[in-house]
């Protein structure tokens, strides 16, 4: 049986168990195994498109280098240099010894992440002449600001 996950608004409430109820018969007929139930508060969902967003543009920009040069890149070694290149960095001082710490894209609000897709979408074109694909649905609820 595939993870399953539904959504129950708050104004729809007096529906939930039904909602639930329905999930939880389709599963069991899914399965003879027993059944694991998990309820978290639900969030926007934005920074889960927002890393997806991130990582796919990383794996466009690594084709991209790799057509154009024939240089190879993971997408993790693009993040790192990606981070490194465009986010703020800050140094502290231990034992007399410099160190340079960059800004960890976990610790970004959405609003500063969605800023910093913007930047790369503009530096990546700029830089490397490479333009990243807009899907329609990922793209909005990864840049876009605005709640629904």
């Amino acid at each position: 049986m595939k993870r399953k996950a539904i959504l129950l608004k708050r104004e729809a409430g007096k529906d939930w168990l039904k909602v639930a109820e329905s999930m939880l018969k389709q599963c069991w007929f899914e399965t003879d195994k027993n059944i694991k139930l998990i309820a978290e508060e639900a969030t926007s969902g934005r920074s889960v498109a927002q890393n997806r967003l991130l990582f796919k543009w990383h794996g466009e920009l690594a084709a991209y280098i790799l057509e154009s040069t024939g240089s190879t890149f993971s997408s993790e070694d693009l993040h790192e240099y990606v981070v490194d290149k465009l986010l703020p960095k800050r140094v502290i001082t231990i034992s007399n010894e410099p160190i340079i710490i960059r800004t960890s894209t976990r610790k970004l609000s959405t609003s500063d992440f969605s800023e910093f897709l913007l930047k790369y979408d503009v530096w990546a074109n700029e830089s490397y002449q490479c333009k990243f694909t807009h899907p329609d649905d990922l793209y909005h609820m990864a840049v876009m600001n605005d709640e629904k």
